[in-house]
């Protein structure tokens, strides 16, 4: 009896004490710390580029920022798979982000191909600033195809490699000139050229290279260096061809379930991560070049005429894509902002 006694004042007192504690104000009772969200992006660049360190940066920073209540995960190297297969895994909710850099970019801002029309910039200063300029209207047809936009690094221009001098248009026609997968704008611009094209992914470039199927390929310098192709050209046209750049987008289904201070953080660390990427991968393109040339890769000069020939393809090409991937309005309005640029620039 005693016993069963003791047990009821245990009892009693530990109810007490609970009453008290939610009868007094200022006492709380602790809770388990809310669990860490963790956000997966997929990238294609490698772990060790530039690209993958300033996305190891991403994550670093915002994980030390949020006290380790957000981390980002970032699968380097294409591991979960081609772009395409990123799209479908960021759809179906496997993924909640990812960094793209070709067919990815065309299909959540298609818009933006406007961009890489051929020989449409002259500079890295020009590109920036019709960029800069149209930025707003990408990031809304961005939001329009489920994503919102957390940065834009830039690859910078891509040049013709060869094993064989091509300065002409007819020599480019019998050289095996790469075609990338999923790239309409190239796509285009060989079939406004009359020029049949050697499909294939990245991943079988250099072995393609080694055995002859491709002799030419269409790269920015940085990249041709990192992938080991620079060892397979002897020939570098010095004609500045595509500008091009890649995005890093979140879904907005998973943007939503973010608190805004969270938000802000991700904007905040990854713009300040891609400003200096982008200046980064300029610097690399420079030092890429004189890899190049030590390596023995000869810089020739396109012929005037067939200089002519890709700015009339151009022209040709970027009527092609009106109404497919950007509007008329939206190709007026690019020139209109690079012929203000360039009057602006030969006035000061």
């Amino acid at each position: 009896m005693t016993g069963r006694r003791e047990g009821a004042s245990s009892r009693g007192l530990g109810l007490l004490t609970l009453a008290l504690v939610i009868a007094i104000p200022g006492v709380a009772i602790r809770s388990a710390p809310p669990a860490a969200q963790r956000l997966k992006f997929a990238s294609q660049a490698p772990e060790r580029s530039a690209w993958g360190k300033a996305l190891a940066a991403v994550a670093g920073d915002v994980e030390r920022e949020s006290s380790g209540q957000v981390k980002l995960k970032f699968y380097p190297g294409g591991v979960q798979g081609d772009e395409r297969t990123v799209l479908r895994k960021l759809r179906i909710g496997q993924l909640h982000g990812a960094v793209l850099i070709g067919h990815g970019v065309t299909q959540v801002c298609p818009s933006s191909l406007v961009l890489s029309l051929p020989m449409l910039f002259q500079n890295t200063e020009e590109a920036s600033h019709v960029f800069e300029k149209m930025r707003p209207e990408f990031e809304e047809h961005c939001r329009k195809a489920g994503y919102e936009v957390l940065g834009w690094p830039e690859f910078g221009f891509s040049y013709l490699f060869s094993q064989r001098e091509v300065m002409t248009i007819a020599v480019l026609r019998d050289s095996k000139p790469w075609l990338i997968e999923n790239d309409p704008m190239s796509e285009n611009l060989y079939d406004a050229l009359k020029i049949n094209p050697v499909p294939t992914g990245i991943a079988n470039v250099l072995p393609s290279l080694q055995t002859g199927l491709i002799r030419t390929i269409f790269a920015p310098p940085a990249g041709l260096v990192a992938m080991q192709w620079h060892t397979r050209v002897k020939y570098h046209l010095d004609v500045r061809l595509t500008y091009s750049m890649g995005t890093i987008v979140i879904t907005k289904k998973r943007w939503g379930r973010l608190a805004p201070k969270t938000q802000e953080l991700l904007k905040r660390v990854t713009a300040k991560r891609n400003a200096e990427l982008s200046i980064r991968i300029r610097r690399q393109n420079r030092e890429a070049m004189d890899v190049i040339r030590r390596n023995g890769v000869e810089t020739i000069q396109i012929v005037p005429d067939s200089r002519e020939m890709l700015a009339q393809a151009r022209d040709q090409v970027g009527e092609r894509l009106v109404g497919k991937y950007y509007s008329r309005q939206m190709l007026e309005k690019v020139k209109k902002l690079l012929d203000e640029y360039r009057a602006s620039a030969k006035n000061q």
